[in-house]
């Protein structure tokens, strides 16, 4: 017979399990690929609507900024006319004027400020206004700030650093557990089949799209590396369509990951290795939609092989010749352009950067790796990816613990978050509670009758002592606590990552009871303290000249 006792273990048990299982809990999901902007060709990006109607713009996942920064038709290009080339250079430019949602002024509670440095030229003190962000048909972030640049951020950009206003927004409105973003960027060939759409997650990761183990990385804000995701890299290897391999890095170093880069940078001795290795006709840098990666004349044989970036000599990942190895891409008139005398590597140098020390891993890295940056635990990591149209998203706590449950994606969620209650769905139109307020409201509950029947128990235990103090005693109950007389309760499912990067010393996450986050009620209100960029270069691919 199940004594008071063993029932609220046994109730408290299973309240620790449904907090790590996260039943019900939601992720936001947006769609990288090619994006028709301002009624014009296409740009690949992010894809986000703004304002009333919604205008569709393409953005750079700029780790290495908070605010959401965006071009609009007050600013154009600089010196340069609002022409189409501008347009599509930039992602589309957003027009204020039609928007009948746009205001001049922000609501202070959600704001991050970014330093008013080389890095940024703000039009007015970001962020400069707000408007309604569209994330799909049935979800929307009402009163969103935005802030406008002149220069040096040359494409529209949304800041997901560890201040990052949109996820705070996110997070701070309950339609996610935690601060974290992760990448599956797809493929960008020049021919249909090494094209893919790519989906970028907030709050959670896409496993489907992840293989092998990872690599765990701290987040480190005080490096050279802009977006602070600094990867230690073993080797970078050259493969030959022979089968030889030649190593163009002599030692390990950092290098810092950024998907808003469109090349692989490295320091020019180790570029010029690299090209001895390529072989072919090199004759300079584009200056296209890709600027300085190395471009080939095609009279003769180009580059067939593929480079493979080692991080901490565990994870291999292999840049293929299809991602490698592209047309020269341009504007021409209201369209792109395509050479068909040249092809361009995408490897460039660090000379011209904001800093020449720092090495990066953009784009061309991520059509081969799976990337997931949790800014509340301060760690980032690293999968190879895979290629699968299939989808597994699950959500990830503050603590890192990934969340065993599968998460909802938006379109399932059908919520609307705004910052006030004026033009909030009533709960019948979004579906009632979320995910995360539902699995509270049953944790709730369970520790509350786990409480009470552990009270009783007790009280009914010392009643008998009482009045029966010769009785034998009853069966022990079904449960042995561990030898210490702790009860550890279920060990949570972690993320895959096993491996933790030299030579930082990480703590290994393998041995530890993660503790279950809070789960957040979706809507609810908050504050969001003021706070501030943390100082960085940004690359100099980004920079307006």
């Amino acid at each position: 017979m199940m004594t008071a006792r063993t029932l609220g273990l046994a109730l408290l048990a299973l309240a620790h399990q449904a907090a790590a299982d996260c039943e019900g809990s939601n992720v936001i999901t947006l769609p990288y690929r090619n994006v028709t902007v301002n009624g014009i060709n296409h740009q690949r990006g992010v894809e986000i609507s703004l304002g009333t109607p919604p205008q569709a713009l393409a953005f750079d996942m700029a780790g290495y900024a908070n605010n959401t920064f965006l071009w609009d038709w007050h600013a154009g290009c600089g010196d340069a006319s609002l022409d189409d080339p501008c347009i599509l250079n930039r992602g589309g430019v957003f027009m204020t004027d039609p928007s009948t949602s746009w205001t001049d002024t922000a609501s202070p509670n959600i704001t991050a400020h970014d330093s008013a440095s080389d890095a940024f030229d703000f039009v007015g003190v970001p962020p400069r206004g707000a408007d309604t962000l569209h994330i799909n048909d049935t979800y929307a972030l009402y009163d969103f700030p935005v802030a406008t640049t002149t220069q040096a951020m040359t494409f529209n950009s949304l800041g997901l650093g560890p201040d990052s206003t949109f996820l705070q927004y996110l997070s701070e409105k309950g339609a996610i557990l935690s601060k974290s973003w992760g990448l599956f960027f797809g493929l960008n060939g020049y021919t249909k089949p090494t094209q893919m759409d790519g989906v970028a997650v907030f709050g959670g990761y896409d496993k489907a799209k992840t293989q092998g183990d990872s690599q765990t990385f701290a987040v480190n804000l005080n490096s050279d590396c802009p977006t602070g995701l600094d990867a230690f890299v073993t080797s970078i290897d050259v493969g030959m369509t022979n089968g030889s391999e030649y190593n163009a890095l002599s030692k390990g170093r950092y290098m810092c990951i950024d998907p808003a880069n469109r090349l692989m940078t490295f320091d020019g001795d180790t570029v010029e290795g690299m090209k001895s290795s390529f072989g072919g006709k090199y004759f300079g840098n584009s200056t296209g939609l890709r600027p300085n990666g190395l471009l080939y004349d095609t009279e003769e044989p180009v580059f067939g092989g593929n480079i493979t970036i080692t991080l901490n000599t565990e994870l291999k990942i292999t840049i293929t010749n299809e991602q490698l190895v592209t047309t020269d891409s341009y504007v021409n008139d209201d369209k792109l352009g395509f050479s068909d005398t040249s092809r361009e590597i995408l490897v460039g140098y660090t000379e011209g950067q904001a800093n020449e020390n720092t090495w990066y891993l953009g784009q061309p890295f991520l059509t081969a790796a799976y990337l997931l940056v949790n800014h509340d635990e301060s760690k980032f990591h690293v999968w190879q990816n895979k290629v699968t149209d299939e989808e597994e998203y699950h959500a990830v706590q503050p603590s890192g613990t990934e969340c065993k449950s599968e998460a909802a994606a938006p379109d399932a969620a059908k919520q609307t978050t705004s910052p006030d209650g004026d033009d909030k769905p009533s709960k019948k139109e979004s579906g009632g509670l979320s995910g995360g307020a539902i699995a509270g409201i049953v944790v709730g509950v369970v520790v509350g009758v786990a409480l009470v029947a552990g009270a009783v128990g007790f009280m009914l235990y010392r009643r008998k002592q009482t009045g029966n103090a010769g009785a034998a005693p009853e069966n022990p109950p079904a449960y042995a606590p561990s030898s210490s007389g702790v009860d550890a309760g279920p060990v949570m499912s972690e993320l895959p990552a096993k491996h933790v990067a030299a030579p930082v010393e990480l703590e290994n996450k393998d041995s530890r009871v993660e503790v279950p986050a809070e789960p957040v009620a979706v809507e609810a209100p908050a504050e969001v303290n003021q706070v501030y960029e943390m100082p960085a270069d940004v690359p100099g691919q980004r920079r307006g000249s």
